[in-house]
């Protein structure tokens, strides 16, 4: 998560923190920016989750918080929400992230910049290319992988690291999946 969105790891858990009350001024400001039919569609596909929106106007420095468990806790939650083989069953977590995962482990013949936080060095014009480049090869995965010799990952990710290889363990061929869905 820190080497691909440039999250901070360490600090609160977000999952801990208290809820707000209901009538929170700050909540309802945040909900006032919603029509009510546009609230209540997002909340039925998953994608406002009140409850942490309850939690976070509490907060009053986000840079202590753990953002990397949080991402990591909604991958995984959102990964066992999801039935697969379900048409009307979408994907409701971080897909951004699993974007920057697949496109950072692929060798294109596009030059990209790998240096981490890797969400700082890449844009939605360089997705797109890469998306066209994909298609033109017969479709999504079918490029080598990149083992990254010329990117120091260092040893500051500890835990995370291994966090990272289960989660492309368990996300492998879902993360096709969702790329392809996500980009056309």
């Amino acid at each position: 998560m820190h080497d691909m969105m440039g999250l901070p790891f360490g600090g609160e858990d977000i999952n801990e923190l208290p809820l707000c009350d209901k009538g929170n001024q700050i909540l309802e400001e945040w909900r006032g920016q919603y029509s009510c039919d546009k609230f209540n569609e997002s909340m039925l596909m998953g994608t406002n989750q009140i409850k942490v929106v309850r939690k976070l106007v509490l907060v009053e420095d986000f840079s202590k918080l753990n953002w990397c468990k949080y991402m990591l806790d909604c991958l995984g939650s959102r990964k066992k929400l999801w039935k697969r083989d379900d048409k009307s069953s979408y994907y409701s977590g971080p897909i951004t992230l699993l974007i920057l995962v697949y496109v950072y482990n692929m060798k294109y013949s596009i030059k990209l910049d790998k240096r981490i936080p890797f969400i700082g060095h890449i844009n939605g014009a360089k997705l797109l290319e890469i998306q066209r480049l994909e298609i033109s090869l017969g479709g999504f995965g079918r490029q080598f992988r990149d083992e990254h010799d010329d990117v120091d990952m260092g040893d500051e990710t500890g835990g995370e690291e291994q966090q990272m290889l289960s989660f492309k363990r368990d996300f492998a061929d879902e993360e096709l999946i969702l790329w392809h869905t996500l980009l056309l």
